[in-house]
């Protein structure tokens, strides 16, 4: 006889679904970009720690690598956590790519046995121009308005007394 459980082992058997499924865990993490206000963007693992069992998770990285149009992320391997909450709980991990010049970027976030990837455009990220004016400039919009509501109702005045 081997050694070597075979699956008829109720343990080897679970032990081999749980590390099957892994990648049916991390089904629920998506990797999106964002702009900060200081215009350093940021790469954003959001996700759901399944419900009950145990399930990986992305940790924060280690290492942010930019190299002409790529971005490599390193996280290290999720180390399994097995507790049973009520519901799924979110979760977020945060990695800053700094400024970014170019037109795309093709990123990747390696967390071990979970990754990601997804294509940047910085330029997309921008936030939208929202025309306004200065307070110097809304106050001479101001005194134009008032100036031309003044001669209005003195032309109507004067017209009338006529």
């Amino acid at each position: 006889m081997s050694s070597f459980p075979r699956c008829g082992t109720v343990g080897f058997c679970a032990y081999s679904l749980w590390f099957l499924s892994i990648q049916a865990v991390a089904s629920n993490e998506i990797l999106t970009f964002r702009v900060t206000n200081g215009a350093n963007i940021q790469a954003v693992v959001s996700g759901l720690s399944d419900g009950p069992g145990c399930s990986p998770e992305f940790l924060p990285p280690f290492s942010v690598v930019v190299a002409s149009s790529s971005i490599s992320i390193m996280s290290p391997p999720p180390t399994p956590f097995c507790f049973l909450p009520l519901a799924p709980t979110p979760y977020q991990v945060v990695a800053d790519l700094g400024v970014l010049t170019g037109a795309t970027y093709l990123v990747t976030w390696d967390g071990g046995f979970l990754v990601l990837s997804g294509a940047l455009s910085p330029a997309a990220l921008a936030p939208a121009i929202i025309p306004a004016l200065s307070p110097t400039a809304l106050l001479a919009l101001v005194v134009c308005i008032a100036l031309l509501a003044a001669r209005s109702l003195t032309r109507r005045s004067t017209t009338t007394l006529r």
